[in-house]
């Protein structure tokens, strides 16, 4: 699964943020883990580019992600359109609560980090959406509104993403952009043990 797509990862995968300088909602760290760049790390984030997630007509969709973290809470969010380039009015908004826990083991400048997804929920912005989610029973359900926040963890469209579980994987913090680790092309370091733990480069976030 990738950090940057929950968070998405994400958070995707999936996976982060603005720089939140003088804040006093700092990270809280363990002693051995002193010398991580905490306020670095803090803000608001976005992948800065369009996904285009294909389909036909009224199932065609695209989004785009970001990342919000403030103190040892983060938020990957992507907000959907129905068209392939992300434009005109949201369709829907998928959000991923989360924490984390980052460790300022390093290597080549990538620090580990574990992220746990506490709520994942989404929101229908329009009456054609709803619809649509109602009519194939978009994850399970059958009773969406607009403007409803609905949760849906571990619900049956979440595949490979679940609440109250690790996903171990790794993040670079490079000035206005951070890098979020993803499962390799042979699903080996997949994320879902220390010993597997991400190894490849991913989503790229830049500041707001």
């Amino acid at each position: 699964m990738k950090l940057g797509m929950i968070l998405v990862l994400v958070c995707s995968s999936a996976i982060l943020v603005a720089c939140n300088k003088g804040s006093s909602d700092a990270l809280a760290i363990s002693p051995e883990k002193q010398g991580v760049d905490v306020p670095a790390f803090q803000g608001n984030w976005t992948s800065g580019k369009c996904d285009d997630w294909g389909g036909g007509g009224e199932y065609r969709y695209s989004g785009r992600q970001f990342v919000t973290i403030r103190g040892s809470s983060m938020e990957s969010y992507v907000k959907e359109y129905n068209n392939g380039t992300c434009s005109g009015p949201e369709r829907s908004i998928m959000r991923f609560k989360m924490k984390f826990d980052i460790s300022s083991d390093v290597k080549d400048d990538w620090y580990n980090i574990d992220v746990v997804a506490t709520a994942i929920t989404q929101t229908v912005y329009d009456q054609d959406t709803a619809n649509l989610f109602n009519t194939t029973a978009y994850c399970g359900f059958t009773d969406w509104l607009v403007n409803e926040e609905k949760n849906i963890s571990d619900s049956n469209c979440m595949s490979g993403i679940k609440t109250n579980q690790t996903i171990y994987s790794m993040v670079k913090i490079t000035g206005d952009t951070i890098q979020l680790g993803e499962e390799d092309k042979d699903k080996i370091h997949d994320g879902t043990t220390p010993e597997k733990r991400h190894n490849t480069p991913g989503a790229i976030f830049k500041r707001e």
